[in-house]
């Protein structure tokens, strides 16, 4: 059984990862060649640090969020089902379930998702901590052409991504506060709980 498991696991991180690797052996080849080995490794790092920084910071966020909307004063935080679901084995176990798990699980994976998405973003960060000035000031605003060159891009890109987070925290929140029942909907009327209305305070 072990075997089967390895080969099926092989199998699978080939299709996922196999482009990936094949790509990096490919440009590593060709920028050592080329005696450019500096530029892959700087390019490789700028990638590398991005996934890992935005990758955290997503995951932080979303996670800090989602326990502010599982806070109880009554101990672990589960999944509250209807009670003909709950009787059977599938609902035992998920209702035993704590949501702190699923929550941690899920920021998680976002934040992996995220941290992949910011390494293709390497460009524009290097060209916001490394561009340098025209000499030409913007008569208007009062900032150098180099500003909207360098450092308009990496800013927009950073809203952006500010803006999505902001936007997926709150449909994971939403989420949890469905699952333990912090929001009812009952002959199409929504009826927010306690534990909803404190966690939009926040």
């Amino acid at each position: 059984r072990v075997f089967y498991l390895v080969i099926v696991g092989v199998a699978v991180g080939s299709v996922l990862f196999g482009g990936t690797v094949a790509w990096f052996v490919t440009d590593w080849v060709w920028f050592t060649e080329r005696g450019f080995g500096d530029v892959f490794q700087t390019v490789m790092g700028a990638r590398a640090g991005l996934a890992a920084i935005v990758g955290c910071v997503i995951a932080a966020f979303l996670y800090a969020n989602a326990r502010v909307a599982l806070r109880s004063e009554q101990g672990p935080v589960r999944i509250v089902l209807p009670p003909e679901v709950a009787r059977s084995g599938l609902g035992i176990l998920i209702s035993r379930m704590p949501l702190q798990r699923p929550a941690l699980a899920v920021s998680g994976f976002f934040g992996l998702i995220g941290g992949l998405m910011a390494s293709a973003w390497w460009p524009e960060v290097l060209l916001a901590f490394q561009g340098g000035d025209f000499g030409y000031v913007d008569p208007i605003l009062g900032y150098d052409a180099g500003f909207y060159v360098f450092l308009v891009p990496a800013l927009s890109l950073f809203r952006g991504l500010c803006f999505g987070v902001v936007l997926l925290a709150a449909l994971i929140s939403v989420g949890l506060y469905f699952a333990r029942e912090a929001i009812r909907v009952e002959f199409a009327e929504v009826r927010p709980g306690q534990y909803l209305i404190r966690g939009i305070s926040v």
